[in-house]
């Protein structure tokens, strides 16, 4: 996957903001894969002064 992040085949879209205040950020969005699947991302980052300080994901592919 790193592979392909940095040779940009790898590509995240519609991003979406599920949550915010000043604790946490989730986050949504989609990536397409050099194999031409795709999954759907859930990402949850731990704030603390402004800053991420803990992330969690999971992904589920989509068709």
């Amino acid at each position: 996957m790193f592979n392909a992040m940095s040779e940009g085949k790898l590509t995240f879209f519609d991003y979406r903001c599920l949550y915010e205040n000043e604790d946490i950020l989730v986050l949504f969005h989609l990536a397409n894969f050099p194999d031409r699947t795709k999954e759907a991302i859930l990402a949850v980052h731990t704030l603390q002064d402004d800053k991420t300080v803990r992330t969690g994901s999971g992904a589920t592919p989509t068709q």
